[in-house]
């Protein structure tokens, strides 16, 4: 009888930590879930930041141009709907940027 309660208890522990590892796997997977989206929010962050300075900066275009020319393929560039030509692109954005914009009027009615 004795060695009945043994197996019953030995039984009973091996379930409890099948559920325990179970429960590890199902926190582990989230938990790099939430540092992958994290790490993928930062990318596009600071994507969005060194484009739009690219845009602006033509000096900084294309620094950024001989980096991405360096390490992008043409696969990638589609992604980003890019020339294959990155430095048309840049130079393109750079002097749409720096065309003169329509300034609303100011509180005399004239622009700005």
């Amino acid at each position: 009888m004795h060695g009945n309660e043994n197996d019953d208890r030995i039984r009973a522990l091996m379930q409890q930590r099948t559920r325990i590892e179970d429960e590890i796997r199902r926190l582990d997977s989230r938990q790099a879930e939430t540092r992958r989206k994290r790490e993928l929010r930062r990318k596009i962050v600071a994507g969005e930041a060194v484009l739009a300075h690219a845009a602006k900066d033509a000096d900084f275009a294309r620094i950024l141009y001989r980096i991405l020319d360096a390490s992008v393929g043409k696969r990638d560039r589609a992604l980003f709907d890019l020339d294959s030509d990155l430095q048309a692109s840049f130079d393109r954005a750079s002097a749409d940027y720096r065309k003169p914009r329509n300034k609303p009027p100011g509180p005399s009615g004239r622009p700005k």
